[in-house]
């Protein structure tokens, strides 16, 4: 039903897993939130994926979080905000890479979420 080419069904699907909070489908909320046909219409599914456990794609989360769309900006921040990643050095440099990257490119990325994207590297920076 993710796959679906209507994106009403796959908002409802995703509304639906939210409300079901079955961590078995988060790889597959992820492979649509990555698909092309869903690259304008994604924030549905990103704030399904709040209610899940999501510790496995911390990367993902950071490039979500620092998208040009503030609601799934703030989806991605609410769960990166909310959970708990076991972040390595190597994952780490990459997010730090992803953030310099936005940076410099000044993306449609909101100052704020720039600002909590920041903080919570520094968080697990401290950590390791």
């Amino acid at each position: 039903m993710l796959k679906s080419d209507n994106g009403l069904i796959r908002n409802r699907i995703s509304l639906l897993l939210r409300e079901l909070k079955d961590d078995s489908v988060v790889e597959y909320l992820f492979e649509a939130i990555k698909g092309p046909k869903n690259s304008k219409n994604r924030s549905t599914m990103v704030y399904a994926l709040e209610t899940l456990d999501c510790r496995g794609h911390f990367l993902d989360l950071i490039e979500l979080a620092l998208a040009s769309r503030l609601d799934v900006q703030c989806a991605a921040l609410n769960i990166l905000e909310e959970q708990r990643f076991l972040v390595t050095y190597n994952e780490l440099n990459v997010a730090i890479n992803i953030f310099d990257k936005a940076k410099k490119n000044n993306n449609a990325c909101d100052v704020s979420a720039h600002e909590r994207v920041a903080n919570i590297i520094g968080i697990y920076n401290e950590t390791l």
